[in-house]
């Protein structure tokens, strides 16, 4: 869930010309041609295994909040569990 949340925020800015490979890559559909049109597809993976990475940075991050608020509950700091929940919550909600 968590996961289909944050790739719904990326492809927020998609123009309906662009299409997603099966691999996650974003490819992005351009006018151009020659070199020109090279050097912007070679921009263009390295965009997107940029975004990839940032993505999964967040789903793991997010992922370990979420493991810290079950712990926080089982070592009896409920409170603390609480608030960094609400956290965690606010995070999502910004990233939708």
């Amino acid at each position: 869930m968590l996961h289909e949340m944050l790739r719904r925020a990326a492809l927020k800015d998609l123009d309906a010309d662009d299409e997603i490979r099966p691999s996650g890559e974003l490819r992005q559909s351009k006018g151009e041609s020659g070199m020109a049109a090279d050097e912007s597809r070679n921009g263009d993976r390295e965009r997107d295994r940029e975004i990839g990475r940032y993505r999964q940075a967040a789903i793991s991050t997010l992922e370990q909040l979420e493991w810290i608020v079950g712990y926080l509950h089982k070592i009896r700091k409920p409170e603390l569990a609480r608030a960094v929940d609400r956290n965690r919550k606010q995070i999502i909600e910004k990233i939708r």
